[in-house]
Parts: C-alpha cells; structure tokens; sequence
C-alpha cells in the first residue's frame, strides 16, 4: 500500500556541530499491513548558501550561525523553513515541498538593525499562528554586556497547497538549485534518452495536468514508481542467489 501520510524530520545536530553537511533527511510513515513503519527516503537533500552551514576553518562564524535555522511543518510534505543567507547575510524563507525537493515560495529581508547579528549571532524560532500565517521570533544569540540587542517578532504569511502533487511542483526545479549543493560533474554527464516506459509515464502525467487532473498524474508517477521499485528489487534478488 503506498504512503498516505508523511514525516519530515531534521537532524538537529546539525544547528550544533560546526563542519555539519547540511544534510537534511526526510522520512516516510508507512502502512504495512496493521503495523506503520518509518522509512528512510534516500538521497537527502544537502542544502547550501545558509549560515548554520560552515566549514571547520570558520569557528567563529559556525559558533555565531548554529541558532541561525529553523523548520516548521505545514502539513503534508510541506515544509517552512527559516534560515540566514551565508553572503550579504539576510533572513530567507523557504516553503519546501519535500516530496519533490522543490521550492514552492521564497521571500528574504533584511535582518533587523537592532540585532548585532555579526556580533552577537541569532537564533531562529518558527511556531505555527494559524493555517495560514507563522511566528518567526528572532532573539539574540549571545547577547553581551550592555548589548542593545532586542528580540522581535515578525509575522510570515504562507499558502500551502492541500496536499503535494506533481502538478504543483512541475516547472519549479530551478527555484530549489540556488538552496542546493550542486555536484561538479552535472554539467559534464552525457544527456541519456528516455526509456520507454518513462516516456510513457511522462505522456501519461502531461495528459492529465493539462485536462487538469493532478489526481491522475500523480497516480501515474507513483505507479510507475512502484513498478520501477518492484522490479529493482526482483533483479537485486536474482542478482544474490543467481539459481533460482
């Protein structure tokens, strides 16, 4: 039975130990039966451009950014995320929808003057308002003595789709690369044709976008997917035992 329901989880180790990834793993709730199992989806992404990621050689920036993120789930696959950009550091909010590994909306701002944050450091807090608004409290990190530093609290408006599907997310790849670590050797790997039966799933998922039903292509992915998963795992099995 496929997943109707999903958990989003980060390590929040990461927030505390300099030279951390960035890797953000996400994970399935399952029905199996009458029992529900937790199941790791691979290939995190590894986020980049935000300040709670840093190299060991930059201890004094990593101790100032390890407050500098947060996450709030939004139902679903949705997930806002609020962090402080590495370069030109400003306040950046991501709403992710996970399951796609795209990002639906984006908006930055300044950080607050009367936060030292290049002294001081900030900690990030989201907390649910209402289903269509969240509290982003920014406090000072380390505030020192006689510092002038003040908390705030700022309202962020979001609209979540009701549930995340491929219509949604079709055309928004882009939106999620500036957030992402790029691998070196994408730009040098060959362009592969499509299989058949991916041509077939891709035809089978145009269709029903554009008589809009996203309902139905995200039926036909998920079939697919299923088919694909099925038959990986027969071939691996005939792989370790090649007799029978």
């Amino acid at each position: 039975m496929r997943t109707s329901t999903s958990l989003i989880f980060v390590n929040h180790s990461l927030k505390r130990i300099p030279g951390h990834g960035g890797s953000w793993s996400s994970f399935r709730l399952e029905l199996q039966g009458n029992s529900l199992t937790l199941v790791l989806i691979p290939s995190p992404l590894q986020l980049a451009r935000l300040s709670f990621i840093s190299s060991t050689t930059q201890q004094s920036a990593s101790a100032r950014a390890t407050g500098a993120v947060s996450l709030l789930s939004l139902g679903s696959s949705f997930v806002l995320l609020a962090g402080i950009t590495t370069h030109a550091p400003e306040l950046v909010l991501l709403l992710w929808d996970l399951q796609y590994s795209v990002v639906l909306a984006s908006h930055s701002l300044p950080i607050p003057p009367y936060l030292s944050y290049n002294k001081e450091g900030v900690n990030l807090s989201l907390a649910p308002a209402s289903s269509s608004q969240a509290l982003l409290v920014l406090t000072p990190q380390s505030p020192k003595p006689q510092s002038t530093s003040r908390s705030s609290v700022l309202v962020v408006p979001f609209t979540a789709p009701l549930k995340s599907t491929i219509a949604n997310a079709i055309g928004r790849a882009s939106s999620g690369i500036k957030w992402l670590v790029q691998s070196e050797s994408v730009g040098e790997r060959p362009i592969q044709e499509l299989s058949i039966d991916r041509r077939e799933v891709l035809k089978k998922m145009r269709t029903a976008i554009e008589q809009n039903w996203p309902e139905a292509a995200d039926t036909a992915f998920f079939d697919w997917y299923e088919r694909r998963k099925s038959a990986m795992e027969t071939q691996r099995v005939r792989y370790r035992d090649p007799d029978n």
